[in-house]
């Protein structure tokens, strides 16, 4: 099921945006899209990948 729903995703997004992620600069983290309205109305930006990549965020951990 998820690998269906996923190439129906794909296949809609159009091509310019094909191997991006989708970052909601609203939630400051990467999310899905939805089709009821526009990336910029939903506050959400593609992000494609570049040499380098992204550095992870090591969060404060409780273990000692």
């Amino acid at each position: 099921m998820a690998l269906a729903e996923t190439d129906e995703f794909v296949r809609e997004r159009p091509p310019d945006e094909y191997g991006c992620l989708y970052y909601s600069t609203l939630e400051q983290r990467f999310v899905l899209p939805t089709d009821d309205e526009s990336l910029p109305d939903q506050g959400i930006v593609p992000h494609f990948g570049m040499p380098g990549g992204v550095l992870p965020r090591v969060a404060d951990s409780p273990i000692k």
